[in-house]
């Protein structure tokens, strides 16, 4: 079974109903199987996108997308020194205050460093961290009695590996051997 993130929730209506920002777009799935070995020598991404800004007049922030799959099957695996392999969570978007808009969360990352919410500094709620590394759930968005609430960064998707892998390069979230 190969299967992309899910993307992000749109963010709840404002006064007036003003629009909440877009979720963020799932991460994809890619599998590569060789007979022999695999060699990355560069970045392989799956990482979703962040949530966009809830509109003027208070609209939330959306929630990022989920990171997809890598599934990776060969003897061997072979990662070069500045290779990366990753499905991480986006960021989720800013809610907005009455006069400004919210800012987009970040996309997923090709690291281990959490994608950034969105934060315009407008007094309404920042969205979450997205999920990288070892910390798999994205961040729950900050609410706000006044402005409107910040969207949650989307979770990790995984990586699947069948075969020994060395090399120095980066995997996130780890791997899941099978």
């Amino acid at each position: 079974l190969l299967a992309g993130g899910c993307s992000g929730a749109r963010g709840g209506t404002g006064n007036n109903n003003a629009p909440g920002g877009a979720g963020g777009l799932g991460g994809g799935a890619l599998a590569i199987a060789s007979r022999t070995t695999i060699a990355v020598d560069g970045t392989i991404t799956a990482s979703g996108g962040g949530g966009g800004g809830g509109a003027p007049n208070v609209g939330a922030g959306g929630g990022g997308g989920s990171g997809g799959m890598i599934s990776l099957e060969a003897t061997s695996l072979t990662l070069g020194p500045s290779s990366a392999l990753a499905a991480n969570g986006g960021g989720g978007g800013s809610g907005a205050s009455n006069n400004t808009a919210g800012g987009a969360g970040t996309d997923g990352t090709a690291t281990a460093t959490r994608a950034a919410g969105g934060n315009t500094n407008n007094g309404a709620g920042i969205g979450g961290l997205g999920g990288a590394g070892a910390t798999l759930p994205g961040a729950a968005g900050a609410n706000n009695s006044v402005h409107a609430a910040g969207g949650g960064g989307g979770s990790t998707g995984f990586i699947a590996i069948s075969g020994t892998v060395t090399g120095t390069g980066s995997i996130s979230p780890a791997r899941v051997a099978r």
